[in-house]
């Protein structure tokens, strides 16, 4: 799958299903706590990616 394609796939499913919304919402959400004491700005998108990607 073409990524550019796959992106717009992720958009349309971000606007038009909640649960996978939510889900995306509680991974991110899910992360942010645990980086709160983080400062490292570079370290903290690296572990947003990660957990995103499901790498972590």
């Amino acid at each position: 799958m073409e990524l550019g394609k796959a992106m717009e796939t992720v958009q349309t499913e971000l606007k038009k299903n909640e649960e996978f919304r939510n889900a995306f919402l509680a991974s991110i959400r899910s992360i942010l706590v645990e980086l709160h004491d983080i400062t490292d700005d570079y370290e903290c998108a690296q572990r947003i990616l990660k957990r995103i990607a499901g790498e972590d």
